[in-house]
């Protein structure tokens, strides 16, 4: 691409309306789901109305949207990742859980895209980032169990669906970054959820065809129209945009403010109290990724420094 890359301070603030948007998007959508509609139902709308929208926007501008046969097979598999696997375990644990635990969980990503990273050769192993992943790991188990030290049955499922919907979502970033640096990333998303809809069609048509919109309150559809516009459309295209001119781990690094944001919402709402147990695992869970990313931070400066 020959776009003249934008300056820092503009990607860094896309990155940080996306955290915003996401982090609002806890609360908004338990305004959904599951009195109003289930979560394959939202997530079947989300996939449906982002993929003709974005087809109408490439349709209006003529967009390119050829993609090499060779990168074919990653698209479909940052198709399941990042829409079919990951929106299905988000809006089903966050039925099962709380708003505040889902976004603590969530801040677990960058510790996940280093995992995958070092698996997949791309980054190296070092004593701090496995401190890093150690503490993160002991943050997320401290969370879950809240001092029983024993899964807890009230929480724990709906707790371990954001904890796999953080894995996947890691792994679709760690994959869709050399597709986003060699065509559009709205070509690239274009195909991501429209590839997606055949995924998550089984689980969301039968959910969908049976809700009465005409009696649904007024809040619901605005709160339907945020969770459509605003945290998909929006956030994923800012993602999109931002991952073209900085590293995944970046990107993953604004989950930071998406636990203040959420709990913030609770907490002025009264539908959680913080226990010692939610800000030891917050801190453990915050400190690994700080170890984390402020190795990848060095790691950026070296390789500057040499080319």
């Amino acid at each position: 691409m020959s776009e003249r890359k934008p300056a820092g301070w503009l990607v860094h603030a896309a990155l940080f309306l996306v955290a915003l948007i996401y982090g609002f998007n806890y609360n908004i959508a338990k305004l959904i789901i599951p009195h109003y509609l289930n979560p394959s139902a939202v997530i079947l709308l989300r996939v449906v109305a982002v993929s003709f929208l974005l087809g109408l926007w490439h349709l209006l501008r003529g967009t390119p949207l050829y993609i090499a046969p060779e990168h074919r097979g990653r698209l479909l598999w940052c198709a399941l990742l990042g829409v079919v696997v990951n929106q299905l375990l988000f809006f089903e644990g966050l039925a099962r859980t709380s708003a505040t635990n889902a976004s603590v969980i969530m801040t677990m990503t960058p510790i996940f895209v280093l995992l995958l990273s070092l698996l997949m050769g791309m980054e190296q192993a070092t004593t701090q980032r496995m401190i890093g992943i150690l503490l993160g790991a002991l943050g997320g188990y401290v969370l879950l169990t809240q001092g029983q030290w024993m899964l807890r049955p009230a929480n724990v499922w709906g707790d371990l669906m954001v904890l796999g919907n953080a894995l996947s979502y890691s792994a679709y970033l760690v994959l869709v970054k050399p597709l986003m640096r060699r065509y559009h990333p709205l070509v690239v998303m274009f195909y991501v959820f429209t590839l997606g809809i055949l995924g998550v069609l089984p689980f969301g048509y039968i959910g969908l065809a049976s809700v009465s919109w005409q009696q649904l309150p007024w809040f619901v559809l605005v709160a339907i129209a945020y969770v459509l516009l605003a945290t998909t459309l929006t956030a994923y295209s800012l993602n999109a945009w931002a991952l073209q001119y900085t590293h995944a781990s970046v990107v993953g690094f604004y989950i930071y403010f998406q636990p203040l944001v959420a709990a913030t919402i609770d907490l002025w709402q009264g539908k959680t109290s913080l226990t010692v147990y939610t800000l030891m695992a917050t801190a453990l869970i915050f400190t690994g990724v700080f170890l984390v990313n402020i190795q990848n931070s060095r790691s950026r400066k070296k390789q500057q420094v040499i080319r």
